[in-house]
């Protein structure tokens, strides 16, 4: 079967070394490491995994890539839980086979829901929802559901996004907690990090260009939290330890 959008029967990206060379990250690709995740218990393969999606993310993905896999949302909350999902939970999947949505365009959509207010506010946010489960596949709309109701149990835990962060942009991973413990949020330090790396192309590899942006003038850390904090305000997301509101689920729709 043959994707409009596609072209071709669809397959997932390859791991690649270069940073950013997807057009795009589709929800499903971030479904299918969401599922190899959870599938393991081993930590380095946890953090191979994502660091090997995040590697293929742009910079403006890279934030809602981080939440998605950490169980958040970068809305932190859009009145939405396992309640207010109805019966698009148990809805039959559309028998939709080759994914279109991209983790962008199911960010944006979150972020539709979230400024419905006034009269009949459930209900637009249902239709928003309905519109955007009716595009996904049966992968798909499982992993928007477990995501949405604070269900996302596959081991990604902080320290692991981490050491995935660093890893895809050849950082310390000590500079990456440095960041995230002086106030940024994981996604604007993903994002911070991963875009300094890719801003190096040319230079003798990402690890060693990256790590030179954040270690000049001995500031290794602080540098990529000023970072964060530009990124913070392009992309807001769940805050620094201590700070977060948990999973993006309103929480009196549980």
């Amino acid at each position: 079967m043959l994707g409009p959008r596609l072209g071709h029967a669809w397959q997932p990206h390859a791991d690649v070394s270069a940073l950013g060379q997807n057009s795009v990250v589709l929800l499903a690709e971030l479904a299918l490491t969401s599922e190899a995740v959870a599938a393991t218990s081993r930590r380095s393969v946890k953090i191979d995994k994502i660091a090997a999606l995040l590697r293929t993310a742009s910079p403006a993905e890279v934030p809602v890539v981080v939440a998605f896999l950490s169980g958040e949302l970068l809305q932190r909350q859009i009145g939405v839980g396992y309640a207010a999902l109805g019966d698009l939970r148990t809805e039959p999947a559309t028998g939709l086979t080759v994914p279109s949505l991209t983790v962008t365009e199911t960010d944006a959509v979150f972020s539709e829901v979230g400024a419905v207010t006034g009269s009949g506010t459930q209900a637009g946010r249902r239709r928003l929802l309905a519109d955007l489960f009716g595009r996904a596949t049966a992968a798909e709309r499982g992993f928007l559901t477990r995501l949405l109701s604070g269900e996302l149990h596959q081991g990604a835990l902080e320290g692991v996004m981490i050491e995935a962060v660093a890893r895809a942009a050849g950082v310390p991973a000590d500079e990456v907690r440095r960041a995230h413990l002086l106030g940024g949020s994981l996604p604007a330090v993903a994002a911070a990090a991963l875009t300094a790396a890719s801003q190096a192309t040319g230079a003798p590899g990402a690890a060693t260009a990256g790590r030179h942006c954040y270690q000049r003038r001995g500031r290794a850390g602080t540098d990529l939290a000023r970072r964060a904090g530009m990124e913070d305000r392009r992309h807001p997301g769940p805050g620094p330890p201590g700070q977060g509101t948990g999973p993006g689920v309103h929480p009196d729709a549980r």
